[in-house]
């Protein structure tokens, strides 16, 4: 069985982080995920840098967001960079345990 996961709000209101945020949290309920982050490519389209955009379910994943803050990634590098290139989406059931994410970001947490 295929199918297509849609949902809409109205973001009138809103700025574009307001709708990104609003989309990234529903994948994240949709995955059962406590954690996302919102990865652009910087001005030259060489490399994936966070946004100002993530979730997190709880505090203790906060801090995820603040190591990845100070990161990039090039095509194939890192859980963005493999997205990037493979274009399609990753979950990882333990970070702290993923061997992607301790290559280049270190202990996790």
């Amino acid at each position: 069985m295929k199918g297509i996961l849609s949902f809409g709000k109205d973001i009138t209101d809103g700025d574009f982080n307001s709708a990104l945020y609003a989309f990234l949290k529903k994948v994240c309920e949709f995955f059962f995920a406590p954690y996302g982050e919102m990865w652009t490519l910087d001005s030259k389209g060489r490399k994936l840098i966070l946004s100002n955009v993530f979730y997190a379910r709880e505090d203790k994943y906060k801090g995820f967001y603040k190591r990845s803050k100070e990161l990039s990634f090039s095509p194939g590098e890192g859980v963005p960079g493999k997205c990037w290139m493979n274009l399609n989406y990753l979950i990882i059931e333990n970070l702290q345990e993923s061997r992607i994410y301790k290559k280049r970001v270190g202990k996790g947490i």
